[in-house]
């Protein structure tokens, strides 16, 4: 003798029985007390219907759940949610979070934070590298700034007539002097504007001309001593001065200047580091490291 009970979610039963004689109690699958009489469960504050799945009387709560019927049980999810004394519908966490969920939740966490953490070191790392770019492009530009790649590209142009040429006249052009006039400075005018450089002012009377050699000891910052890389030096001379950029150092200490107007050409020349001054162009860091220089007879330059 036996008797089958099919419980189902919302509290419905189906029950198959082999004997007259069965055993039967009043509690069943949801432990609540099942009311012969009329077929429903007793919550307490209400009763259920089994076969409609609702509650008979309204939701006393209701007004806080208007997206709901007052009547609806668990509010239609009663899979994942309970309602035990009729009075409001309760989740899977009432008796406290789930260690489970709570562990994963803290793996999550944990997982963020490793996330976070890796990305602010990926960032410091990148910008480590950005500073440490940064340095060698200064310590390049220093060694090697652009305006000299531009000097450098003229060397060997000569004059084809008395401080006149093609080219020569092309350097004058960015002075605001026309062809045959002394054209040293019209060179470092010409390099510098190359590049979108500052250069010195054109004056109207020319007696501080922009081609004048002795001009560019105005030019950004003064220097003590010698910079490669371009700083630019001037010397007096009887009948007005000369004006290159410093590439180096001989053997003997003697300064070896690329320019142009050098024996009528653009060249490397040496020059007594006693009677140059010194300037350095805006936004750049001199390099007082010289490399030494053998300059030959033609103007050509050997590192030693």
């Amino acid at each position: 003798m036996y008797q089958f009970f099919l419980n189902l979610p919302f509290g419905e039963t189906m029950a198959e029985q082999t004997s007259i004689s069965y055993y039967q109690t009043e509690f069943k699958f949801n432990g609540k007390e099942l009311d012969n009489e009329t077929g429903m469960y007793y919550y307490g504050a209400r009763y259920y219907d089994p076969s409609l799945s609702i509650w008979m009387s309204v939701d006393p709560l209701a007004e806080q759940f208007p997206n709901f019927s007052p009547y609806n049980y668990t509010m239609n999810n009663p899979i994942n949610m309970i309602d035990p004394d009729g009075r409001a519908a309760e989740g899977p966490d009432r008796y406290g979070p789930d260690p489970d969920k709570v562990k994963k939740k803290e793996k999550l966490i944990a997982a963020f934070k490793a996330i976070a953490e890796y990305i602010k070191k990926s960032d410091e790392k990148i910008a480590a590298q950005k500073a440490e770019a940064a340095k060698a492009e200064q310590e390049r530009m220093a060694a090697t700034p652009p305006w000299m790649d531009t000097a450098r590209s003229q060397l060997g142009v000569k004059e084809t007539k008395r401080n006149g040429g093609t080219k020569v006249d092309k350097y004058l052009k960015t002075t605001g002097l026309p062809t045959e006039n002394p054209w040293c400075g019209a060179f470092v005018n010409w390099t510098l504007e190359q590049n979108d450089m500052e250069t010195v002012p054109n004056a109207a009377d020319h007696s501080t001309h922009k081609a004048r050699a002795k001009s560019y000891r105005t030019l950004g910052v003064s220097l003590t001593k010698p910079a490669i890389g371009g700083a630019i030096a001037t010397k007096s001379r009887k009948g007005g001065g000369h004006v290159g950029f410093v590439a180096g150092i001989t053997s003997d200490g003697k300064i070896v200047l690329l320019g142009g107007n050098q024996n009528d050409s653009v060249n490397y020349t040496v020059y007594s580091k006693d009677i140059l001054q010194f300037n350095y162009p805006n936004g750049y860091t001199p390099n007082y490291t010289l490399p030494v220089l053998t300059v030959s007879k033609t103007g050509t330059i050997k590192e030693d």
